[in-house]
């Protein structure tokens, strides 16, 4: 019984060494993104462009609201912004103060982002409130899709994100 035990316990290693190995190389091999390689689907919201009076406004809550999750100065890049009536929706990378990709160290993401659990990309839904936008969530460093579940969440309208 103790060996069976203590062979799931190598295997299991085996498995996590394999995997973080593998998103090591992934990480080693993507480079640091200048922009965001994704597009909101057209069909269901609208572009902004993100040089417009409308993407800083949209863009200004975002940047305080991932500068506050990661605890430090932060910026974003290039983002990729849509509007969808009282909705914005962000995708950029995240960069640290000095305009290089993120480090997560020193940040309450540090430990995952160490075990590659964390991407450097910033996703947010955001509400218009009067004049200002309002984030509604922002995800930080997300590996997968976190905007999936926001229309059932929040009631926003349906997103599509289309990367290259």
């Amino acid at each position: 019984m103790i060996a069976r035990t203590a062979i799931r316990v190598r295997k299991a290693r085996l498995q996590w060494t394999l995997l973080a190995m593998i998103l090591v190389f992934g990480a080693l091999t993507a480079g640091p993104a200048a922009a965001d390689p994704c597009q909101w689907d057209p069909a269901k919201s609208q572009p902004v462009d993100p040089a417009s009076p409308d993407a800083a406004a949209i863009l200004a809550p975002a940047v305080a609201d991932v500068t506050t999750q990661l605890g430090k100065p932060a910026k974003l890049g290039t983002a990729t912004v849509a509007e969808s009536g009282q909705w914005a929706f962000v995708s950029a990378p995240i960069l640290g103060g000095d305009g290089q990709p993120i480090d997560y160290k020193g940040t309450p993401f540090a430990e995952a982002a160490e075990n590659g659990g964390k991407s450097k990309k910033y996703l947010a839904l955001l509400r218009q409130a009067g004049q200002g936008w309002n984030v509604v969530t922002g995800a930080v460093g997300p590996t997968d899709a976190a905007y999936e579940g926001w229309p059932q969440k929040f009631g926003s309208p349906p997103v599509s994100l289309v990367c290259n």
